[in-house]
């Protein structure tokens, strides 16, 4: 894993923060990797290296629906046979979210009855802690185990499916 340069950001609005870090545990990456590809795609320049940042896709890449992706028996957002980006390094804590979200298929329904409406966070095939509010649950969680990807998402009948607009650049 190639080590980038160390970027300090004082005085960021607390709300902005803590929902960046919500943003990065519901798609299971890395604080450092959400914040890295919104720099590249503000900025539109590729990540030094030639490589992308731990926990992100492509510029541009469209990332499959969460369920189709684990019922195909691959990580979300990679193709058939993809290794998940990072290399080796990754691919233990890509594994590791895989299996969680394979998991929380698997026993969504037994799920439902139990935590409807309800955050819940997978860590290695059970459940650790369960919330309604997501801010108050990944602060739990993340005091809990520290800073590892955690599958944290909410119980809901039918999956959901979440789109974010991409912030242009005026005048690009």
């Amino acid at each position: 894993m190639a080590r980038g340069k160390t970027l300090y950001l004082r005085g960021l609005p607390e709300p902005l923060v803590r929902e960046a870090k919500a943003t990065a545990a519901r798609r299971g990456i890395t604080l450092t990797a959400l914040v890295a590809e919104a720099l590249q795609q503000l900025i539109g320049a590729p990540p030094a290296g030639g490589g992308r940042p731990e926990g992100a896709r492509a510029r541009g890449a469209r990332r499959a629906p969460g369920a189709s992706a684990l019922r195909e028996g691959r990580l979300p957002g990679t193709a058939s046979g993809e290794a998940p980006a990072g290399g080796a390094a990754i691919s233990g804590v890509a594994a590791g979210l895989a299996e969680s979200m394979r998991w929380f298929q698997a026993n969504r329904r037994r799920l439902l009855r139990r935590y409807r409406d309800q955050y819940v966070a997978i860590d290695r095939g059970r459940v650790i802690d369960h919330d309604r509010d997501f801010d108050a649950l990944a602060r739990r969680v993340f005091a809990r185990v520290g800073s590892r990807p955690v599958f944290m998402p909410k119980v809901t009948a039918e999956e959901r499916i979440v789109a974010v607009p991409s912030p242009r650049l005026a005048g690009a």
